[in-house]
């Protein structure tokens, strides 16, 4: 046993070299055993085939699909490129956008059928598929590249996007060789040109990023002492962190001496100062720190401001342009990630420096006992690092190999994902999607997993690879070395100093090398935060008139054209033009997408028309301030909108002070909300409930929320949109109560659908394809024939009537037919309820505002009811009856009108 090892306790290197390569032998069958297991394909099960036949199908379905939606909204693209028709490079179609169907979308499609081997009709379709892709590539290459060399569009200014495409053009390559349909030679040789193209301006793009941080960083003038300091301090720290390694190389050197108190005396001043020299670098560390930190916190606070206020200001244009990812990802960027990003560009001047002096320092220690050393040392350590690079390569293109033959889920089996989420978790539940959830689930993961392991198993076949290249070059090393102590050149601890001299000068090196790399990348999120801050918006809430006083309230519309900037179907408004007087109310109508939502819009200045012009108390809106503008006005819509914070907060929001307790008291009781909202019960904490935290409140308690809100605001314009259209009838009288005292005194715009509810207002407008077709009173436009097109409020009136008709209450809807006398009937009844309601009026509040509610109630329904009986009756009746009958009905529609008069001063 004693002869198995050397004096040291170690075995013989002899016995290492003869036994070792067996064992390694034995080693590599085991590793190849499982990787053999995790690499190659077992045979598929009959139901394996079956199901992923029926895979196969699905995925071809959604390919047809997609091609369709791309061939109907790119109709002439792939016959235009493929003759040469497309704009070139030198000069673009500055009209070209993106189309409805990405090339991503019809990309992954293909991916998803390639990876299924399909073969027939289905690999046709994939054939087309990828056609239909290299065309829509080479589109959104040259788009994305005309966008990001212009740079005024921030969806692209920061270049992601073409960094994206730019790689998509190699996968795209890829996909369609492993499919064997690979692209026609002139197609590869337009995408290759585009891609170089957008290469070239992507380079141009990166330099320009960092002059953007920079200039951003410059706007933040407090920090730059600081981060001067820093670099100061940095550069001393990299000189003395190679003297420090010296003095320690020399510690075991100093024992050579023969004398021992020499030897100790020389040790001990020795490690002295390797301590000391080891203390000043720790020091000048927390130096370097303290004054980072303070010239990172005081630039990122400046422009987190700078940016939030930017942000608020954009236009909706930019916003609709935004995914929930993107708003996310510039949310965490603007309250805690500038700080991240100031730090990473701050640090570029310094970490240079630092580097700097750290290779100088090195090489010059090297010099001083070989230059050929130096040399020799750092052509070991690149030609390593040619070698990990090879490997890498390898690597990659094993990897992508080995996950060829796996067949990973398709995008449409990713619904598992909202079953965790809890505002989905009734629509799941209600249609039993559980069971088939988690089964969806299981196979994705099992899929996942096994694409995963196959990847896994690539890269530890190569890590001997790689631990041999590593383990080359540190014996290399060690051998050159080794001669300079064999000559007595150094001892061993200034050899093992040399080795890491040698290993920090290629370390910095290639760590500023790929600081140059990256320096882009550093400066990416603050090159894109420089163009959020000085692109001017559209509007510009900074510019324009503030007037002192109020506005009035005369509004005109003059010929007003408008599109959508990122929507096709043409113009939503096609000179419309209308006039509001000061007080008036005035009711909206027209077929969804006619553009009454539009009209508001435009009005509050979210976007700017196209043609014509839209005037405020005799001025052009575009000369106001849009921030006065749009605080002259106050919107109630369908879908209130109201912000996951407390009830008081979304009732003070539109305060321009901070109103007392008092006001908003008042505020709430002229919306009909107060009571309810001291209802322990719905809401414990009264006006500090938190809006995400009750699960129960309704649409009309929503909605008078909102009311409440824009009587505390107070403006001198209303604009409701279907305020009440989704309400029940109880529930909209509350609500109409409560809007009738905030209309009282202001300029009101009603868009309604629900026709009673605007059939009081001073004018209504009938909006037909974009136009003001019609104006008038509820009577006027009433008159009109209905077979003129252009009665739009007429015909709509006539539609309710006959669907009212068709419902619970159709006898009491209908004039003239069978429920003419239950009409008659009821009126007594209803005129005698409401009657006694106001005799029995009691002094209790609440009893009292029952009997108004119920009073209401009766007299809005007789005013529905007779209005409709009284101007349809004698219409009716002479179409239906003979002359002797229509005689006899005008006495009657006579009465009934009188009845519903006399319910009406009732």
């Amino acid at each position: 046993m004693k002869r198995a090892f050397t004096n040291n306790g170690l075995p013989p290197p002899q016995a290492i070299a003869k036994y070792a390569p067996m064992v390694a032998a034995g080693l590599g069958c085991i590793i190849a055993g499982l990787a053999a297991e995790s690499l190659i394909d077992k045979e598929l099960t009959p139901e394996e085939v079956e199901k992923r036949a029926t895979e196969l199908q699905r995925r071809a379905e959604r390919m047809r699909e997609i091609l369709k939606a791309a061939e109907n909204g790119e109709k002439d693209l792939c016959d235009k490129q493929e003759a040469d028709q497309e704009p070139s490079a030198d000069a673009p179609d500055e009209t070209e956008c993106i189309g409805q169907v990405r090339y991503e979308v019809v990309v992954q499609r293909c991916r998803e059928l390639e990876q299924m081997t399909p073969t027939g009709e289905n690999a046709e379709l994939l054939q087309e598929g990828l056609r239909w892709a290299s065309n829509l590539l080479l589109k959104e290459l040259r788009v994305a590249t005309r966008l990001t060399k212009l740079g005024t569009d921030v969806d692209y200014s920061d270049g992601t996007k073409l960094d994206t495409l730019i790689r998509h053009q190699t996968t795209l390559l890829r996909i369609a060789k492993r499919s064997g349909f690979p692209l026609p030679e002139k197609m590869q040789n337009k995408l290759a040109a585009a891609a170089d193209c957008a290469t070239v301006v992507r380079r141009q793009q990166r330099r320009a990023d960092i002059r953007k941080a920079g200039l951003l960083l410059l706007r933040a003038r407090g920090p730059w002492p600081w981060v001067a300091a820093n670099s100061i301090v940095a550069m001393v720290s990299g000189v003395l962190s190679a003297i420090a390694l010296d003095y320690q190389a020399q510690l075991l050197e100093t024992f050579r001496n023969p004398d021992p108190q020499k030897a100790r005396r020389h040790f001990k001043s020795v490690a002295t100062a390797w301590a000391l020299m080891e203390l000043c670098i720790t020091l000048l560390g927390v130096i370097g720190s303290q004054l980072s930190a303070r010239g990172e916190k005081m630039a990122s606070r400046l422009l987190q401001v700078q940016l939030f206020k930017a942000v608020t200001q954009k236009e909706l244009t930019w916003w609709e342009s935004k995914g929930d990812s993107d708003v996310d990802h510039l949310e965490m960027l603007i309250r805690v990630g500038m700080q991240h990003e100031v730090s990473k560009a701050l640090n570029i001047p310094r970490d240079l420096l630092f580097r700097i002096a750290s290779i100088t320092a090195c090489a010059w220690r090297m010099r001083q006992s070989s230059s050929t050393l130096l040399i020799w040392m750092l052509g070991i350590h690149w030609l390593n690092l040619g070698a990990q690079k090879g490997a890498k390569w390898v690597r990659e293109t094993l990897t992508t190999w080995a996950v060829h033959g796996t067949v990973l889920p398709s995008t449409d089996n990713h619904t598992f994902r909202y079953a965790l989420r809890p505002e989905y978790a009734a629509l799941y539940q209600s249609f039993v999607r559980g069971p088939r959830e988690a089964k969806i689930f299981e196979d994705v993961v099992r899929v996942s997993q096994r694409a995963e392991r196959r990847r896994y198993t690539v890269s530890h076949l190569l890590e001997p690879a790689t631990k041999i290249v590593r383990q080359g070059t540190k014996i290399s090393q060690f051998a050159l070395v080794g001669d300079l102590v064999r000559q007595g050149a150094f001892g061993e601890g200034q050899a093992r100093a040399m080795i890491h001299h040698s290993g920090e000068v290629h370390k910095e090196i290639q760590g500023s090398y790929n600081d140059y790399l990256n320096m882009q990348a550093k400066c990416t999120q603050l090159a894109k935060a420089y163009d959020i801050i000085t692109t001017e918006p559209t509007i510009n809430c900074c510019a324009g008139e503030r007037p002192a006083e109020k506005a009035k309230g005369h509004i005109v519309f003059d010929n007003v054209s408008f599109a959508y900037p990122r929507r096709r179907g043409g113009n939503v408004l096609n000179g419309a033009s209308f006039e509001v007087t000061p007080g008036q109310v005035v009711g909206i109508v027209g077929e969804t997408g006619c553009g009454k939502s539009t009209i508001f819009k435009l009005f509050q200045r979210f976007y700017d028309v196209a043609g014509g012009s839209i005037k405020l108390d005799g001025k052009d809106i575009r000369e106001y301030n849009p921030e006065w503008l749009r605080s002259q006005i106050a919107t109630v819509s369908q879908e209130p909108d109201l912000i996951p914070l407390t009830i008081r907060d979304n009732i003070v929001i539109g305060c321009k002070h901070e109103p007392s307790a008092q006001e908003i008291e008042d505020a709430c009781r002229a919306a009909n909300i107060w009571d309810a909202l001291n209802d322990k019960q719905k809401f414990p904490e009264g006006l500090q409930t938190k809006m995400r935290t009750i699960k129960n409140v309704a649409g009309g308690e929503k909605q008078r929320i909102c009311i409440a809100r824009a009587v505390l605001a107070n403006p001198p314009i209303l604009l409701l949109d279907e305020a009440t259209s989704a309400l029940d009838r109880t529930t909209e009288n509350l609500v109409q109560e409560a809007l009738e005292k905030l209309m009282d005194g202001r300029t009101t715009l009603v868009i309604a659908h629900r026709l009673s509810t605007v059939s009081k207002a001073d004018m209504i407008f009938g909006v037909k394809d974009g136009k003001v077709v019609e104006a008038g009173t509820h009577e006027e436009l009433l008159e009109k024939a209905e077979g003129d097109e252009s009665s739009v409020y007429g015909k709509f009136w006539r539609e309710q009537d006959v669907s009212s008709s068709k419902g619970p209450s159709a006898s009491s809807s209908t004039p003239g037919g069978k429920g003419a006398g239950k009409d008659a009937g009821n009126l007594p009844q209803m005129l005698s309820k409401f009657k006694e309601a106001l005799n029995r009026r009691p002094k209790s509040s609440g009893d009292a505002d029952l009997q108004r509610k119920v009073g209401l109630q009766a007299v809005q329904m007789l005013e529905v009811q007779m209005a409709a009986a009284a101007a349809t009756a004698a219409a009716t009746a002479a179409a239906t009856a003979p002359a002797e009958e229509t005689a006899e009905a005008a006495p009657e529609a006579s009465t009934v009108a009188t009845g519903a008069t006399e319910a009406t001063e009732a």
